[in-house]
Parts: C-alpha cells; sequence; structure tokens
C-alpha cells in the first residue's frame, strides 16, 4: 500500500514541478516567481494524467495504480502577496507553491478477503521551487 501512496505522490510532484515553469519571465526578471495560474493549472493537469496515466475525464486507463476515478478534492496556486498563510491542510506556505489534494481508490496489493478489494488514497503535497535573487 505503500508503493501504491508513493507512486501517486510521485505523480503530483513530478506534475506540480512541471506547472512551477509557467513563471512569467518579466517578473523572474525582476526577483519575483509569478505563476500564470491557468497556464499552471493546465499544465499540472496534462503532467498529472499523463503520469497517473489516466484520460482526460481522470479515469484509470490500462496499467495506471487508480481503479476509480482520481478526484483532486483541492487545487490551489499561491504567488506571491498570498503568502504567507496556510493550506487548508495546516501547512505553513512562504513561497509561490502548489497545494494539491487528490483521491482515489486502488486495489489492495494482500488481506483483500480480510479488509475488501480497494483502499483508499489520498494524497497531500505542496510543492515550491524557492527562487530568489540575491541581492549584494
Amino acid at each position: 500500500m505503500f508503493a501504491l501512496k508513493n507512486t501517486a505522490d510521485d505523480a503530483v510532484v513530478g506534475a506540480a514541478l512541471a506547472a512551477l515553469k509557467n513563471a512569467d519571465p518579466v517578473e523572474l526578471a525582476y526577483g519575483e516567481y509569478v505563476l500564470n495560474k491557468s497556464e499552471a493549472e493546465e499544465t499540472f493537469l496534462s503532467h498529472f494524467r499523463e503520469n497517473m496515466r489516466l484520460d482526460e475525464n481522470f479515469n484509470p486507463q490500462p496499467g495506471s495504480i487508480a481503479k476509480s476515478p482520481v478526484d483532486i478534492e483541492e487545487f490551489i496556486i499561491y504567488n506571491p502577496g498570498e503568502y504567507p498563510t496556510t493550506c487548508p491542510k495546516g501547512n505553513l506556505i512562504q513561497n509561490t507553491s502548489i497545494h494539491v489534494v487528490i483521491h482515489f481508490k486502488a486495489e489492495r496489493p494482500g488481506l483483500r478477503g480480510l479488509f475488501g478489494k480497494y483502499v483508499d488514497i489520498t494524497v497531500h503535497r505542496d510543492v515550491d521551487n524557492l527562487y530568489f535573487l540575491k541581492s549584494e
């Protein structure tokens, strides 16, 4: 079960890191790491579906660890001026970040007769890419 959650966690982190590349280059030149929220969300969703082997509606395709549609319960992009704050799960946000919570059912790897065929998996991640210019 830990391997299933780890795989989903890697899918979320990989997609969030891809989305963090959608920074405004003009703002970067002035030392502000500001994400274009619509582009970052689109990039995240595209990479997340690919990482988890999901179709456009977040239903599992062959080879996916998910055995039910994947629900993105929370998706928040924090830009400068929106932090410091805490995410809905209580983690401190101090940098430009992407907050994600997903939920899905996966096939239980063992003890199915005792605990049922499926297990609920929830992954919560706050991903940032700390960037700043050093002033001398």
